[in-house]
């Protein structure tokens, strides 16, 4: 509603959904009430809600959710026959416990399948083999750099050794070892370039844009965010097709509107609200200006302060929610935003070229993979580097959940439309 309000124009339309929002968070708080659910030996019914991954410590692992809670579920035995959508009945032992990642969740540790009450559908089972391939085609190829290859390009962070995630989380670049709205946008933005080279014709280009990002929703098990960021690259490329113009809130919108009509809980998740807060605050408050062609060095100069002020702008719109679900701001997020902004962009288009090249060249297919990984030493090494600064990170205490419409509502007050030139 929000976007919708500030695409007609309006800011009175605008201050009263935040005010609405208000009312809403203070009434009903931020998502549901946490269930405190009992531990030991019990069955569970339960929605299978993503593809089973195996990590190396874990088994074969995946999400599941019964009518009070989400946990996962973990099979220590052999690949459990699931896939997103199946309705099951799930015997194990329920307890908490602290994933690799550092956060903290419940666990059906030694699940056993009790009985399938309703299978879901086996497009899953085909996206669940395009990531199966991609994994092995990492792993087969540089072995040593395979746990952080999968993390940095689809977000596989079952394979990173034990504490990385918590490092990367400090240093303020957890979006560069999740399946998130960068690395879409990423891949649309060099199809678009690349394509744009050739003697093609706009509708083309768009195409080509909405295969390469298929491919990718494939290799990263359809996952929501890039889902939802994937729908919004197309949309904003296809206005041109309906003879209108591109606008970021309004495919934005329609993304949103998708995805929640397909799962309305994906409204309380952490990765939703950074997606749809930092790309409406960009979308009002970024300065998209020129960045001039006076020779190299000032080019690069005007390109990294760009992109500085982009990592603080996002920075600080995305904190209060940060700081609600997390309890932990990272002060060394701006700067780390400027070294992924560097380092992930080649990474990413050089594995998932990789991974498509090889079914035609293997060989360049494998030089492309070895290239992605002499740079993943980078990123981890400034991960590393900022996460044992003393200040990196700061702790934030609980607070009520509708404390987050306060910033956001003076930040929409003092906001001013600003009309292209002819």
């Amino acid at each position: 509603v929000l976007p919708a309000a500030l695409i007609a124009g309006t800011r009175r339309a605008a201050l009263l959904t935040v005010l609405g929002l208000a009312l809403g968070l203070w009434r009903t708080g931020f998502g549901p009430e946490p269930v405190a659910p009992s531990e030991g030996w019990q069955s569970q019914r339960c929605v299978v809600a993503s593809i089973p991954t195996v990590g190396r410590m874990d088994g074969w692992v995946c999400d599941v959710a019964s009518d009070a809670m989400k946990f996962r579920a973990r099979f220590v035995s052999a690949e459990p026959d699931l896939i997103p959508g199946d309705r099951v009945v799930l015997f194990g032992n329920l307890r908490p416990r602290t994933l690799a990642s550092g956060e903290q969740a419940w666990v059906l540790d030694r699940t056993r399948i009790e009985h399938l009450e309703y299978r879901g559908s086996r497009i899953w089972k085909w996206v669940a083999s395009v990531r199966r391939r991609y994994v092995e085609f990492i792993a087969a190829t540089t072995p040593e750099n395979a746990g952080i290859m999968d993390a940095l390009t689809i977000g596989a962070r079952e394979y990173l050794p034990e504490g990385e995630p918590a490092k990367f989380a400090a240093a303020g670049m957890l979006h560069a070892i999740a399946a998130s709205g960068l690395h879409v946008f990423v891949l649309a933005a060099f199809a678009e370039f690349l394509l744009g080279l050739l003697p093609v014709p706009r509708y083309a280009i768009i195409l080509g844009v909405a295969m390469l990002l298929g491919v990718y929703l494939l290799a990263s098990g359809l996952h929501p965010s890039t889902l939802r960021a994937s729908i919004a690259a197309v949309a904003f490329r296809s206005a041109y097709l309906v003879r209108r113009e591109s606008d970021l809130l309004s495919a934005l919108s329609l993304a949103s509107l998708i995805v929640l009509a397909m799962d309305p809980g994906e409204l309380t998740r952490l990765g939703f609200q950074l997606t749809m807060v930092a790309g409406v605050f960009l979308s009002l408050f970024a300065r998209y200006e020129p960045l001039g062609e006076r020779g190299l060095i000032p080019y690069a100069r005007n390109w990294f302060g760009a992109q500085l002020r982009l990592g603080i702008l996002a920075t600080a719109v995305t904190a209060p929610i940060v700081a609600f679900h997390l309890h932990e701001l990272s002060l060394a997020a701006p700067v780390t935003a400027l070294a992924v902004a560097i380092f992930l962009p080649v990474v990413l288009v050089l594995a998932m070229g990789g991974f498509c090249v090889q079914f035609l060249v293997p060989s360049v297919g494998a030089g492309m993979i070895l290239g992605a990984s002499q740079l993943t030493g980078n990123i981890q090494g400034i991960a590393s580097l900022a996460a044992e600064w003393r200040w990196a990170s700061v702790s934030v205490p609980p607070f009520p959940g509708w404390w987050i419409a306060v910033p956001f509502g003076a930040a929409l007050a003092v906001w001013r439309p600003t009309v292209r030139p002819a």
